[in-house]
């Protein structure tokens, strides 16, 4: 029947493999929107952030505004908080692909892991390693080579860009600490469409009282706004929050690393864009040094 098969499906998505499978759908959804993006390069960056929080804040806040009650006392302001990060990071990270290609700024902007270290120690004590210095290190490499191969291509303009995208790695940390402080207590419509809604309301104030432009653009760049806030933000983003209730942040931020892939990915089927051997190396770099993170954090975590 439908509803056997509606639990087995709920039961599924209870079980570990279940969450990381749905985080991975997730993070697939949050991969096209490096490449949506630069498709409309005429949108400033602060417009594109307010439509797509927008647009995914007006369909989740009515569905989780019944449970309002569910928030505690001294919640609303973490809550703020992570919508002003939210907001922050999106303009920082999507401003940065104006001025760099769609694998540096992505792979920058998944630094978050290595910034979630000293929260991780403070907040929930897990206690850094020598495999931790390792990672940490190979991850700075990495970012110098990415830095380096930009400031040849185009200086200084593709490094101005990576500095925003590692602008976007630190908003996104304070988001998901906010958002892993809150998550556990608060259901997940409500909470996503609170912060959304917040983030969305700076950025439309930005809009309306600075020259930005909201009319005039083409059919296809208010299509690709739309979609932007239906899938990366939507479905992408608000999985995320759902894995925050199970999971610890670093452990969230590191399985977004497969997001530098699929933005790729689509950045060379969509754009032409190709990755150099130094993008590459750094990518690599900053990929293995996570990962080592990842087994850190796993290890923290583990039961004893």
């Amino acid at each position: 029947s439908v509803s056997s098969d509606t639990a087995s499906a709920m039961h599924f998505f209870n079980t570990s493999g279940g969450r990381l499978v749905l985080l991975s759908i997730g993070v697939a959804a949050i991969s096209t929107a490096a490449p949506l993006i630069k498709l409309i390069p005429e949108v400033p960056s602060v417009l594109v952030a307010a439509s797509r929080l927008g647009f995914a804040s007006l369909i989740l806040l009515p569905l989780g505004w019944r449970h309002r009650h569910a928030v505690g006392r001294h919640q609303p302001a973490l809550v703020l908080a992570a919508g002003l990060c939210l907001a922050l990071h999106f303009v920082s990270w999507i401003a940065s692909l104006r001025y760099t290609s769609v694998a540096s700024s992505v792979i920058l902007v998944t630094l978050t892991p290595l910034l979630l270290v000293p929260a991780g120690y403070l907040i929930w004590g897990e206690r850094p390693t020598r495999r931790l210095g390792l990672g940490i290190g190979l991850a700075i490499g990495g970012s110098v080579c990415i830095a380096w191969n930009d400031f040849q291509l185009s200086p200084p303009q593709a490094l101005y860009g990576d500095l925003l995208a590692l602008g976007g790695a630190v908003m996104m940390a304070a988001y998901l600490v906010c958002g892993r402080l809150v998550r556990p207590s608060v259901p997940l419509p409500l909470y996503a469409g609170l912060v959304y809604a917040c983030a969305a309301v700076c950025l439309w104030a930005v809009c309306l009282l600075s020259p930005v432009s909201i009319l005039g653009y083409t059919g296809s760049a208010y299509l690709i706004l739309l979609l932007l806030g239906l899938g990366p933000q939507l479905i992408g983003h608000t999985v995320v929050n759902w894995a925050l209730a199970y999971l610890s942040p670093t452990i969230v931020a590191v399985i977004l690393l497969a997001e530098p892939v699929g933005a790729s990915l689509l950045a060379w089927l969509w754009l032409g864009e190709s990755v150099s051997w130094l993008q590459g190396g750094g990518g690599a770099l900053i990929l293995t040094g996570i990962g080592l993170v990842n087994v850190q954090a796993q290890s923290a975590a583990a039961p004893r």
